[in-house]
């Protein structure tokens, strides 16, 4: 299922309107340098609207459907005994005001900032109004169902019969997502919906789309992109493959899409599930990830299409399908909140999402965003028995070090029992443990340890790596830059006697001196081998200086 989250926390605070309950939410907005907006608020009679609560949320901002039903968040600011209010360190962007007091009357504007400071028109605290709609045109229905409101803390989960009611709106057009847990299946997109004051708005239902059921030759726009394998070096077939498209505006043109509509198909005409990992229009650029059953040996260059531009199409964007068969995929793409405080989502189906803190700052990676990490930042994941594989593993991610520890530094672990680190001189290392029958007291024996490196490697360079480990039940390989470096023997299989929690950039069972320096990026683990070919090939189409693939 796709979800829109946040990395906000909510706190106990709910409103209850018109027989049902209103969508709560989790977020405030991000402390950072930039715009002052100010304005006043009142009621119909002209009196100053004193102690409402305002939150601000960017305008493509959409709650995470985990948080249907929650409490909303704490305000981001209140108003004076005047009715004024101002909220500081918006950063230029478009952006929702929501105002509400505890008589159920509040107001909603949309504005600008441009990095200066700013003063909003006078507006009005009216009675709020409601929506009610169906998610279901036949009866009960399968799955969940949601629907998000965009630049509010909204969402609402359907009943069986599909029937929604998200209460507490402002009155104003608004425009609203509605997301399916159904896969390959995904509601139409509703026209804008108009709230009334006071009244309860109702929409007809909402038909639910497929993906396997559509036909490309409607879209408007459509082109080819190569995939030069050959060029890669690559000479086996390469199964399950995610491949990384990136658009800027040298090979696109962002007025022609809403980063919705898009869809790919291989040489065959099958539909291929895909990814938007971001979609900026603003800055011209976006990363989509394509899932790739196979690619043929000695295809020289493989065909992919992509269409784009239809109106209304149904959003079909789900990390689950592209990576349906990894344990885990974070992107650490996220925003990071004002405490340098962050969630990172697992775009795996173990939806294992990590939290902890990183470095705010420059976050520029390899394509997108990566998180800095500086000694005492971490990433933390529960641990789970998909993420802890034991017969085979591929482990993998993209590293920038600046420094380590005392001890070295820990890129990614898997509870100390297995992992990627740098040792002091820089040289990745990934290691595994293979002794189920130890239970602590004493030091692990040394003997079931199984260590690859890669000697002489220094890569404290403030340049990009991309670092793998690969466990094939009979040995351990340490791949970089999509090249094999090391080779060891280890008869698995891999035991989690140590820990089973995932760390990123410190140690797996906490201690001192692993701590990394640096950025981390696109963290992956799969509970498979890849072939040699298959890290080549995802090298060269992740590095920064891509000519994988061709727009022609």
């Amino acid at each position: 299922m796709k979800t829109f989250r946040s990395i906000w926390i909510p706190l106990s605070l709910g409103l209850a309107l018109a027989g049902c309950l209103a969508g709560g939410g989790g977020s405030g907005s991000e402390d950072t340098n930039g715009s002052v907006v100010v304005g006043k608020l009142i009621y119909t009679d002209g009196a100053a609207a004193a102690g409402v609560r305002i939150w601000i949320r960017p305008s493509e901002y959409l709650r995470d459907t985990g948080e249907a039903g929650k409490p909303l968040p704490p305000a981001d600011a209140w108003t004076d005994a005047r009715g004024g209010f101002a909220v500081k360190s918006l950063q230029a962007g478009s952006y929702t005001l929501e105002a509400r007091d505890d008589s159920a009357r509040g107001s909603r504007m949309e504005f600008e900032a441009s990095g200066k400071s700013a003063e909003l028109a006078e507006d009005t605290l009216r009675p709020l109004g409601s929506l009610e709609g169906s998610l279901s045109a036949n009866g009960r229905m399968q799955g969940s169902a949601y629907v998000q409101v965009y630049g509010l803390d909204k969402v609402a989960k359907a009943n069986s019969n599909g029937d929604f009611c998200i209460a507490g709106l402002a009155r104003g057009s608004y425009l609203i997502q509605e997301v399916s847990s159904l896969p390959g299946r995904a509601y139409r997109p509703s026209d804008p919906v108009l709230i009334a004051s006071g009244a309860t708005t109702l929409i007809a239902p909402i038909p639910l789309d497929s993906f396997a059921g559509e036909e490309y030759s409607t879209w408007p726009l459509s082109r080819e992109i190569l995939v030069h394998t050959a060029q890669a070096g690559v000479t086996e077939k390469v199964v399950d493959f995610p491949l990384l498209v990136r658009l800027t505006q040298e090979n696109f043109n962002f007025n022609l899409s809403n980063g919705k509509d898009f869809r790919f198909a291989g040489p065959d005409g099958n539909h291929l599930a895909y990814e938007v990992e971001r979609w900026e229009p603003a800055s011209k650029h976006a990363e989509i990830w394509i899932h790739l059953d196979s690619i043929p040996a000695g295809a020289g260059s493989f065909p992919v299409t992509m269409y784009w531009g239809k109106r209304n199409a149904p959003d079909f964007s789900s990390g689950q399908s592209v990576f349906s068969s990894f344990s885990g995929v974070w992107h650490m793409r996220e925003a990071i909140g004002a405490s340098e405080e962050f969630v990172f989502r697992d775009a795996s189906p173990s939806r294992a999402d990590a939290q902890g803190r990183i470095q705010s700052g420059n976050r520029k990676a390899v394509w997108g965003y990566g998180g800095r990490f500086y000694g005492t930042h971490y990433l933390h994941a529960p641990g789970a028995k998909i993420l802890t594989p034991g017969t085979s593993l591929t482990l993998s991610a993209w590293i920038t070090a600046s420094g380590t520890d005392s001890m070295g530094g820990e890129i990614v672990s898997l509870g100390d029992n297995c992992g990627l680190r740098l040792d002091l001189k820089g040289d990745p290392t990934f290691f595994a443990f293979k002794d189920s029958k130890w239970t602590g007291g004493v030091s692990p024996p040394s003997d079931k340890w199984g260590r690859a490196t890669v000697a002489a490697s220094r890569l404290i360079d403030n340049r990009w790596h991309l670092i793998a480990g690969i466990f094939d039940g009979t040995s351990l390989r340490i791949y970089m830059d999509g090249k094999e470096k090391s080779v060891v023997s280890f008869q698995g299989p891999i035991a989690y006697p140590l820990g089973q929690d995932l760390w990123i950039g410190t140690h797996g069972n906490g201690i001192n001196g692993y701590g990394f320096f640096g950025q981390i990026d696109e963290v992956q683990i799969a509970g498979v081998a890849r072939s040699s070919d298959w890290l080549r090939l995802a090298y060269e189409n992740q590095k920064t200086e891509m000519s994988l693939l061709e727009f022609p």
